[in-house]
């Protein structure tokens, strides 16, 4: 990878919306032909094939034969069903912009915030990252694929982004503040701390198959002519109510690991109870 970036020839505009929309097509090609998004019969967690995608950029702005874009816009898909989907990537899609910045920069929250990038990587779970030199991107690089070097003793080598397989859902608190008389939680920090987080679930494609799919966020009857759109990233309403696990012995159910963020920090402190969710309109 690192050779091929090296050899890179600037040549043009720089507006990726039409090769990020080309490499969408792509693997929802391969998507549609083994029927992976199981359209109207609910999502399955572990029916995904995960794509990493690596884009290098300056962090300028998007330039187009016309001049200055003032935001990424991506041409509409091609496929047959694109009326199917709202969005052109799928929720275990993920972009990971790589800004090639010059040495001087450091800050990568202004690098982010200006990086006509950053929006799309975030809403598909990925992220933007800073590379400063060539050393510092092979190291980048090294990190998202797990082959860089160990840590210091006693320091945490975090997880590589390409062994993070799995789906991004976007977790939404239920607008409920007493049930039966049993009050919500209290969390400390700034109110709407739990309202809403983009985070994933991980599944690992060669663990077990899921016993029951991710509701559609509609009911599918026989008077429908057509399905409504799906978004990329199912919405799962939770309540945070302290109740007791309730599990009927030989009756399957899945489990899964949520990526940490403020929705797993206030359960891992209740360790002995659990919250309900749910899909609106089901």
């Amino acid at each position: 990878m690192l050779e091929k970036v090296k050899h890179v020839q600037l040549d043009g505009p720089s507006s990726p919306g039409m090769p990020l929309a080309a490499t969408f097509d792509l693997l929802n090609l391969f998507r549609m032909h083994f029927g992976i998004d199981n359209l109207g019969m609910g999502r399955l967690p572990s029916n995904i094939d995960p794509a990493m995608i690596i884009v290098f950029s300056d962090g300028g702005a998007i330039t187009t034969d016309a001049g200055v874009a003032p935001q990424l816009i991506l041409p509409p898909s091609a496929l047959p069903g694109r009326d199917l989907y709202v969005e052109p990537f799928r929720w275990d899609q993920r972009i990971f912009n790589i800004v090639l910045a010059p040495s001087g920069t450091s800050r990568l929250d202004q690098v982010r915030a200006s990086a006509p990038l950053t929006p799309i990587s975030d809403v598909t779970g990925g992220r933007t990252i800073l590379a400063t030199s060539v050393k510092n991107l092979m190291h980048r690089i090294d990190t998202m694929l797990g082959i860089a070097k160990l840590p210091a003793p006693g320091a945490t080598a975090p997880t590589p982004a390409v062994h993070q397989t799995g789906i991004v859902v976007d977790w939404e608190e239920a607008c409920i503040k007493d049930m039966h008389g049993v009050k919500t939680v209290d969390v400390e920090g700034p109110p709407g701390l739990l309202s809403s987080v983009k985070k994933m679930i991980y599944v690992s494609k060669s663990g077990p198959k899921c016993s029951w799919p991710i509701p559609e966020a509609f009911n599918v009857d026989s008077s429908m002519t057509q399905l409504p759109k799906r978004t990329a990233h199912p919405v799962i309403t939770f309540v945070p109510i302290d109740l007791g696990p309730l599990l009927v012995e030989s009756f399957p159910f899945d489990k899964y690991e949520i990526e940490a963020c403020n929705l797993t920090e206030a359960l891992l402190q209740r360790p002995a109870v659990c919250w309900h969710v749910f899909i609106k309109n089901r």
